[in-house]
């Protein structure tokens, strides 16, 4: 029963997501998004942390590969914390089922449907340490090697700076960033076109 509950937050998300697909005018999902939210007013939403979205694997040659679809980066857009829209730098949807079609940073690296609180530490518990556990096969198959960038507390105290999500030099950099920094800018365009500058 825990792992159908799981599963019913992709659901849940997948169903969001073609919600705005269907409803609202623009050319890519986050424009569609973007005129969503003008709708829906001031403060309607908020771009939060994408660093467990960030995954990306070493290959046979040390060489470093972001899942197919991963683009030049993932960008998060919350509402009320629990409607989770996760989008890559070409405006896409990333959701780990998708009546469009998936690739595989959707599954990988994919939004879903968030049970728990923010404030009260149950997002912890009730989405993040469950997915090991509750997660179908599928996407741990297709998970296998993939890592998120790590807190700078967590890479310091590892010896790990190169594997920190605010390291602009490092293994998770992208168009000269930190994946912080550039999940911000991705997040601050998607602002702009809701605020339509």
């Amino acid at each position: 029963m825990g792992q159908k509950i799981h599963n019913l937050r992709y659901i849940i998300s997948a169903q969001q997501a073609q919600y705005i697909r269907d409803n609202y005018p623009g050319k890519t999902d986050a424009e569609k998004l973007a005129n969503y939210m003008k709708e829906c007013g001031k403060g309607s939403y908020e771009l939060e942390g994408s660093r467990l979205h960030q995954k990306q694997k070493k290959g046979k040659h040390n060489e470093l590969i972001y899942p197919e679809g991963y683009g030049k980066g993932d960008y998060k857009v919350t509402q009320n914390f629990h409607t989770e829209f996760l989008l890559n730098s070409e405006g896409k949807f990333q959701n780990e089922i998708d009546p469009d079609g998936i690739n595989s940073n959707e599954q990988i690296n994919g939004a879903s449907f968030n049970y728990g609180n923010k404030k009260v530490n149950t997002h912890k518990y009730l989405d993040i340490n469950v997915v090991k556990r509750l997660d179908p096969q599928w996407r741990h198959d297709k998970s296998s090697g993939y890592k998120s960038p790590l807190l700078e507390e967590e890479a310091k105290k590892l010896g790990k700076l190169n594997d920190s999500y605010t390291n602009s030099h490092g293994r998770y950099a992208i168009n000269g960033m930190s994946s912080k920094d550039n999940a911000t800018q991705l997040g601050h365009e998607f602002d702009q076109m809701v605020k339509g500058q």
